[in-house]
């Protein structure tokens, strides 16, 4: 099976003809400013990871949690895939907007989706019985919806009454650290984290799934040895620990999330545009959604498109960095162009 992702410059560059140095990537989600990674020593490279490095305190400090609580992964997406073997088949809420992998991993695992648009639907769910187990994306990727807390506890108490999980994925959390689970997490629920998005830092595959010590006992007893590199495992225990570049890092994302908006906002006055903070997204038909992306792909500008849900898709856009913010404008100017010139 093949993972959808945002990022794929190469089957871009074939599927357009357009060479990949030539491509402007805003479907990721990533931030432009990574975490400055300093030099790493040779030990680093030299020996395997060890406990007791300094990355699950680092983490610990960071999450506002206790070190047991906490598991170093590679990468979220692991944890999605391993998460659901954990319990018995059952029913499951699954967001219709969200990254595709946590319905395949669900599924796969034998348990039976009940899919929610949006929080009303998924508290119905809960509330009813109908759903033994929920999955909350916060905030929501692609639509950008947040969850208050307070929600979250309130969902997990009534799945608890029935031993479900609440399993929230907070990949796109780290603007937020006061709207997080964690420092307040119930029993039952896990909340996933990453270094990927905020830091910048994807390629480093590392993340932390955050529950229980008996369920991260068993989810580590599911890892192989050494599965986040020595590299990975050094990197993030500094950039955690950097919460001078953490602030300046809200603030510049802030800012340029919210002047990106204002471009978007002027250049495509007719799509309803909705802010996250490293992601900006529009809902419209599912056919203009297809037009558009592959209008901008022509463009050299490679754009996210989610769904179809319900005949709707969902465009998103990452945040361009400093050099790419012109160019970026004037393609995706022109892709509407495009579309603007075949409807007419």
């Amino acid at each position: 099976m093949t993972l959808a992702h945002g990022g794929n410059l190469a089957a871009a560059s074939i599927a357009f003809g357009i060479p990949r140095g030539d491509w402007i990537d805003l479907s990721t989600g990533i931030s432009p400013w990574p975490w400055p990674v300093p030099t790493v020593p040779e030990a680093v490279w030299q020996r395997l990871p060890e406990e007791g490095d300094g990355l699950l305190a680092s983490a610990a400090q960071y999450y506002q949690c206790d070190p047991a609580q906490l598991l170093a992964v590679p990468g979220s997406q692991h944890t999605i895939r391993a998460l659901p073997a954990l319990w018995p088949a059952a029913t499951v809420a699954l967001p219709a907007w969200g990254y595709g992998e946590h319905h395949l991993a669900w599924q796969g695992a034998g348990h039976r989706a009940l899919v929610y648009r949006d929080r009303d639907e998924l508290r119905a769910l809960v509330a009813s019985g109908a759903a033994h187990h929920a999955l909350v994306i916060n905030p929501n990727n692609p639509s950008t919806a947040l969850t208050d807390p307070a929600e979250l506890a309130r969902l997990a108490a009534m799945l608890a009454g029935r031993g479900g999980q609440l399993v929230v994925d907070e990949a796109f959390m780290d603007p937020h650290p006061g709207l997080s689970l964690i420092p307040r997490r119930p029993r039952n629920a896990l909340v996933l984290r990453s270094l990927g998005k905020f830091f910048g830092l994807a390629g480093a595959r590392l993340g932390f799934a955050v529950a229980e010590p008996h369920l991260v006992a068993r989810l580590a007893a599911a890892m192989n040895p050494w599965a986040v590199s020595h590299p990975a495992r050094w990197v993030g225990a500094l950039a955690l620990g950097d919460r001078a570049w953490q602030e300046d890092q809200r603030r510049r994302l802030d800012l340029a999330s919210r002047a990106w908006l204002a471009t978007l906002g002027a250049i495509a006055p007719a799509l309803p545009w909705r802010r996250a903070t490293l992601f900006i997204s529009a809902e419209c038909p599912w056919g203009y959604g297809e037009a558009l992306f592959r209008a901008a792909g022509a463009e050299g500008l490679l754009v996210r498109l989610a769904g179809p849900v319900a005949g709707r898709g969902m465009v998103r856009l990452g945040l361009p960095g400093d050099y790419q913010l012109y160019q970026a404008k004037a393609r995706l100017q022109r892709a509407l162009e495009r579309l603007t010139c075949k409807t007419h």
